[in-house]
C-alpha cells in the first residue's frame, strides 16, 4: 500500500504582496516558516519513506524544515515545479473561479489562463509533467508514505490527472492553501482520496493569506 501526501509550500513574501508566482521565486515569509514548522510537527510521527520536491526555492525551503525531523533528504524532481504564467508573472494573484461563479468571472479566468498559456507554459505541457510525476511514483518499489512538496497550480493539475476517472473530482478546481495537505491512498494503481487541502494542523495561525 502506498500513501501520497501532497503539500503546497508555505506562504512567501510574494504571496503576502498579492503577487502571482509561478517560475518567479520568492522566499518564505516568517509566517511561511511557521506554517512549515507546524506541518513538520504534524508529520514527524508519520512513516514517510521519501520526499520529492519542486526545484523552486520556496518549496525547497519548506521541504528542509519538514524533512529534518523525519531524518530524510528531499529529492528534487524538476517536473514538480510551478506553472510558468508568462506575462502574468508578478501581477495580482487571482483565485480559480468557484463552481457558482458568474459566467463573467469564469470567462475572465479563462482569458488569463489563455494569456499564460501563450506567453508561458501550455496546459498540455503541464499536464504531461503531472503524468510523468504520477508514472514515476507508481514505479517506486517501496511501500509506505511519500511526501510531495510542490505548488498550488501544479497541485490542481496533478490532482485532476490522478482523479480523472472519478467523476466528482476530475473537473474539480480548488484554491490550495499554503501548507495545505492532500492525502491519497493507492489500492494498486487506483487512487482513493483521504483528505483534501487540510489545514487543521495550522489552527494556531490566523486565516491563510493569498
Amino acid at each position: 500500500m502506498k500513501t501520497i501526501i501532497i503539500l503546497r509550500h508555505g506562504t512567501t513574501e510574494g504571496i503576502e504582496k498579492g503577487q502571482l508566482q509561478g517560475s518567479t521565486d520568492s522566499p518564505l515569509s516568517p509566517r511561511g516558516q511557521q506554517e512549515a514548522q507546524l506541518t513538520a510537527d504534524a508529520l514527524k510521527t508519520r512513516s514517510i519513506k521519501a520526499c520529492f520536491c519542486s526545484p523552486l526555492g520556496r518549496a525547497r525551503e519548506t521541504a528542509e524544515i519538514i524533512c529534518k525531523p523525519l531524518g530524510i533528504k528531499p529529492v528534487i524532481l524538476e517536473d514538480l515545479r510551478e506553472y510558468d504564467f508568462g506575462w502574468l508573472e508578478g501581477h495580482h494573484y487571482f483565485k480559480p473561479p468557484a463552481f457558482n461563479s458568474s459566467i463573467f468571472v469564469k470567462l475572465k479566468s479563462l482569458a488569463r489562463l489563455s494569456l499564460a498559456s501563450v506567453s508561458g507554459e501550455s496546459m498540455p505541457h503541464i499536464r504531461q509533467r503531472a503524468r510523468t510525476v504520477w508514472k514515476y511514483l507508481l514505479e517506486q518499489t517501496l511501500e509506505g508514505e511519500y511526501l510531495i512538496i510542490t505548488h498550488g497550480f501544479f497541485t490542481n493539475v496533478f490532482f485532476r490527472e490522478l482523479m480523472r476517472e472519478t467523476p466528482e473530482f476530475k473537473n474539480k478546481i480548488f484554491d490550495v492553501n499554503a501548507c495545505g495537505l492532500t492525502e491519497i491512498e493507492l489500492e494498486g494503481n487506483h487512487p482513493i482520496l483521504l483528505r483534501l487541502n487540510d489545514t487543521s494542523h495550522l489552527k494556531e495561525l490566523k486565516k491563510n493569506v493569498h
